[in-house]
Formats: C-alpha cells, structure tokens, sequence
C-alpha cells in the first residue's frame, strides 16, 4: 500500500481499537413480516428476552463514563416489529447520555412497511436517526423479490410511507439501498427516475446502489448475480442516471473499507444473548463468539473471536473488508477467555 493507503488504514484499526467507542448492533427480534426470494435468514428466534435487554443496559451502565462514542444499530428480521425492545433501552441511553455526556448515534435497517409517520418521529425524538431502506425496483419489479410473508407486494406501503416522511420536518437520513440484479437492471431506470422526481435536492435522502449476491439463503441457486466486473459497470451507468439532485454511492473496489465484524470495539447482540460479530453469517458456528449475561457480563469463545481480526494484523485490505469471506474452512474451539471478559467491561 502506498502511504496514503497506510495511512487511512491505520487510523481505521486505531479506530477499532479503541476503547472508549462502542458500536451494538442490537437484534430486537429476528421475525420478519417479508420473505424476500434472497434472503439468507431463518427467522427461528422472536423477541429479545427480558433477560438479554437488561443485559445490554447493564453493560451500558458499566461502560457509560467512559464512552466518548456510542453507536447503536438496529437489525433484525425486522427490527420495527420489537419496538417495545427499542423504546425501552434507546430511552434508558438517552438517560444514560444525560447523565455522561457520550456523543450517541443509532441507526437503523429497516424494510419500511411498518414506518408510518408516527413511528418515525418517535424514533427520531429517541435518537434512531439514520436508516437504510431497500427497494428492488419501482411498483411490481419490486413485488417480484421483497414480498410480505403472506406473499404478496409490499412497494405501494413503503413508497407511501417514504412520500410522508419527506414531508415531516425531521431530523433523519434515509439511504435507500437500491439492489440491482441481471433479473431487474432494465427496469431499475424507472425507480431512479422517481427518487430523482420525489426526492431530489432533499439532502435528508441519499442512494446506494448495491448488486445482489449470493448471501447463504435457501434460494441462492435461484438468485441471479453480476460478476464484479459487470457490477461495478452497471453502478456507474446507475449513478450517471442518478446525476446530481440525490447523492448517490456506490462502494469502489479500491476503496478502504473496513467491516464492523474486523472491529474489536463492535459486537452483535442476538435475541437470545449470543454474541455475534457479522449480521450475515449466522449458520456458522464461528460467528457465534460469546453470550451476554443479564448483569451486562461478557463471555467469549476466544479462539472464534480472534479469527474475526485478522486483518488487523494483516491489514490486507480483503481481511479488514470481509473477515468471514477470508476465513476459508478453519475451526475454532469453545475455549472462553475471562481476561478478555474483564478487559471488555473495566476498558
């Protein structure tokens, strides 16, 4: 890497490392009202258990003066239908943020059907500012992929609801996470058409074009993808028709990126307390590194852990970026490390 690189790298692990941010990634229930056709998750666990949220703002209690950052994520399923588990401990760090002063940040992934105006002003006024919102195409080319569990279209809801949230004066930001396929690329020219049309100079509104992939679903046979190549060719093309009313992104293959499953300072707290450090690799016994406890304790498998940071030890760009995808067929043991535990907690 040239000094540029080194340099950026750097500051990225030194980030990762340090101790007084904090990043959760907090699953509220892992039930979802769509079946998406390239989904990867089994919707096997419900509601976080009371247990596991005391957990969490126990750890936060313990954690709290000494936080200069905190960052929580809201995943699931689908996160708006665990809403009581947001409410209940957004409001408790909002509390805990009055108290210690920590700059605090949530966000949220969400499929939009749920996030009536209503729902959406209160999550602002608990801090949930950030959202990220996937389309797969304008009316019906969308149905075809993100349907309800019911099976059928969930489009003219999210697009309603989209309409009336540009109309609140709020304080959010909403990327819309554009996929694009071979199955749907002729017809994604209409949707950007219309986010330019609805939504352009908003700056509150912004676009990601994402090709879809093969994430581990039972339908990934079926899923049809571009190789990076031809991705990275038809996100420019989708950019250049985005232009310059909505900011739009689009991941470049040199670009530094350094994945929250690389960073020792950012976990994933599971329905039922397990400690995960990627949202996409849940059937892997790897990604299943520790467990919470209801007095805000952390225990580790510590050998699963460290194989989520190799890159930063390599600093190769591919480990930092992907950690999971580097990892080939290694096996880790349930080895649990109480040192580690204490050093998560005290920092």
């Amino acid at each position: 890497m040239d000094n540029e690189a080194d340099t950026k790298t750097g500051r990225a692990i030194l980030k990762s490392l340090d101790n007084r941010r904090l990043r959760l990634i907090l699953l509220p229930t892992e039930k979802c009202n769509f079946r998406c056709t390239y989904c990867y998750e089994t919707f096997e666990l419900g509601q976080m258990q009371a247990g596991v949220i005391q957990g969490v703002k126990n750890l936060l209690a313990k954690r709290a003066d000494e936080l200069s950052t905190l960052e929580i994520d809201w995943f699931g399923g689908e996160p708006l239908l665990g809403m009581r588990t947001i409410e209940n401990i957004s409001l408790y760090i909002l509390h805990l943020r009055h108290q210690y002063g920590f700059d605090f940040r949530s966000s949220m992934t969400t499929n939009a059907y749920l996030l009536k105006p209503a729902l959406l002003t209160q999550l602002v006024n608990l801090g949930v500012k950030n959202y990220q919102v996937t389309l797969d195409g304008y009316g019906e080319f969308h149905d075809r992929t993100r349907q309800r569990k019911n099976r059928k279209g969930s489009f003219a809801t999210i697009w309603q609801n989209l309409l009336a949230a540009r109309n609140l004066d709020l304080d959010y930001r909403i990327m819309l996470r554009v996929h694009f396929s071979p199955a749907n690329l002729e017809e994604l020219p209409l949707l950007v058409d219309r986010i330019k049309e609805e939504f352009g100079n908003d700056k509150r509104f912004h676009v990601f074009f994402k090709a879809i992939g093969h994430y581990g679903g039972s339908n990934d046979a079926n899923v049809a993808s571009f190789g990076r190549k031809s991705a990275e060719k038809y996100q420019g093309m989708l950019l250049e028709r985005l232009g310059q009313t909505v900011q739009g992104s689009a991941l470049e293959r040199d670009q530094l990126y350094v994945c929250y499953a690389s960073e020792p300072n950012s976990l994933v707290i599971r329905p039922n307390g397990k400690i995960a450090k990627c949202t996409v690799a849940f059937d892997d016994e790897r990604n299943d590194v520790g467990v919470i406890r209801e007095d805000g304790s952390l225990s580790f498998y510590t050998e699963r852990l460290q194989l989520w940071f190799k890159g930063l030890h390599s600093q190769d760009k591919r480990d930092l970026a992907c950690p999971h995808s580097q990892m080939g067929s290694v096996q880790a043991s349930n080895t649990r490390d109480v040192i580690f535990q204490t050093r998560i907690q005290s920092g």
